[in-house]
């Protein structure tokens, strides 16, 4: 998680910035690239959780070929959590 903290460390230092500009044009820019610098490393983490745990469940299962994207789905359910996952549709009678 090197990368993620690095992205966090670069958008505090463009947060440190906002002082020296009076620009509000400037100073939404900066926002902005915070903002995304923020998201982009909280992706790559969850990222990495996933890939870790879809890992783990390959081991649990013995190593099995070809369920891998099974694997990541279990994974990315396991680390999501439910409020994640698509509510089940209701018919109508």
């Amino acid at each position: 998680m090197k990368r993620a903290d690095e992205l966090r460390q670069q958008a505090e230092r463009y947060r440190g910035l906002e002082r020296y500009f009076g620009d509000a044009a400037a100073l939404k820019a900066l926002s902005d690239l915070s903002e995304e610098l923020e998201t982009t490393a909280a992706e790559l983490e969850r990222h990495l959780r996933i890939r870790a745990r879809a890992h783990e469940i390959w081991l649990q299962q013995g190593c099995p070929a070809g369920r891998d994207v099974e694997h990541w789905v279990m994974a990315e359910r396991e680390i999501d959590g439910p409020a994640a996952q698509p509510a089940a549709c209701v018919m109508a009678t």
